[in-house]
């Protein structure tokens, strides 16, 4: 029979245990999400090199009403749907969910993840024009590219940022992918703003940077 201090031993070490197993699945489901934005980085690539170099568009409107999101232009270069889902995202974590023996379906609504405002192009259909042409990024170690986003599109505006921002790992931060193809971790104290916004550093040339043609 367990004695009253056994139990009382017990307990926090079983406590422990939980935490970090907790601690230990965050860790792995942000793995996933940073290969996940290697693998749509080289999707954006693939798609860049067939259409002349550029950037593929956060969206394009055809007219009535519809919209065509990148995600859905980058589909044909993605091995496997699941790389569009961020499982520590709830959204991304329905899109996970498999039906008996069917594959993984893709899903617009369930994407996990953004495009940089600033550095694709939007309209009534897509745009090979500079600046949105990745070989016009002045530096791509630093300009972000996609990371984990609460809508599809990134934008760092005092008047968007807040709805966009979608801290969803540990420490209360989210992935980012760069136009270089290298992924960091970020918090609320960077990747800093396009706009001012109490709380947040400002940083334009995170989010805009194009070369001077």
């Amino acid at each position: 029979m367990v004695s009253f201090r056994e139990i009382l031993f017990i307990l926090p070490v079983a406590a422990l245990l939980v935490i970090l197993g907790a601690a230990g699945a965050g860790t792995a489901k942000k793995a996933v999400c940073a290969d996940n934005l290697r693998q749509i980085y080289r999707a954006a690539q693939s798609y860049s090199a067939d259409n002349n170099g550029m950037i593929v568009p956060s969206f394009v409107s055809p007219g009535a009403g519809r919209r065509t999101y990148w995600a859905e232009f980058l589909l044909p270069y993605i091995r496997q749907v699941g790389n569009f889902y961020c499982p520590a995202d709830s959204k991304g974590q329905r899109g996970m969910v498999k039906h008996d023996l069917l594959p993984l379906m893709f899903d617009l609504r369930y994407v996990s993840y953004g495009i940089s405002y600033y550095i694709s192009s939007t309209g009534r259909q897509a745009s090979a024009a500079l600046p949105y042409n990745i070989n016009a990024v002045a530096d791509p170690s630093y300009v972000v590219y996609f990371g984990d986003a609460a809508i599809l599109q990134l934008r760092p505006t005092s008047g968007c940022w807040k709805r966009d921002w979608n801290p969803v790992h540990e420490s209360q931060g989210a992935n980012y992918v760069m136009a270089d193809g290298h992924v960091e971790f970020f918090t609320g104290s960077n990747p800093g703003l396009y706009d001012k916004l109490p709380g947040w550093k400002q940083d334009r040339k995170r989010w805009k940077n194009w070369k001077k043609l």
